[in-house]
């Protein structure tokens, strides 16, 4: 399970805890900091020194040493040196698909069900 694969142990109703689940989502894409790296360059394999301007402070940073498999899809939490706020490196698709999460959650809950349906069909 991911951070938001939520299962509804309440005595909401189906459709109020999808509500609800939405408003979280629309909350934390709307509140958390997401940063498009202002350079990347690789060091070893997978592994990058980045520099970020600093969403808060706007003081600009190099971390070195960060793990990235993926180039085009990346992200994680860092703190800044100067002021010890936590934001997240993105790439610039991820920071697109966080503006709008919680339609990108639809969409992929959708593909799921889809790719389900087909599998099931593959095994008869």
């Amino acid at each position: 399970m991911g951070p938001f694969n939520n299962i509804n142990m309440t005595s909401m109703s189906n459709e109020e805890f999808k509500k609800l689940e939405k408003e979280v989502l629309n909350a934390y894409a709307k509140y958390t900091k997401f940063v498009v790296p202002i350079s990347i360059k690789k060091e070893k394999e997978n592994i990058y020194a980045i520099r970020v301007k600093c969403p808060f402070c706007g003081k600009i940073i190099e971390y070195k040493n960060c793990f990235i498999k993926n180039r085009a899809n990346f992200g994680f939490y860092l703190t800044c040196r100067n002021c010890h706020m936590r934001y997240f490196a993105v790439s610039l698709a991820q920071k697109i698909a966080y503006k709008y999460y919680s339609l990108t959650r639809q969409i992929r809950d959708v593909y799921k069900k889809i790719r389900n349906v087909l599998a099931n069909k593959k095994s008869y």
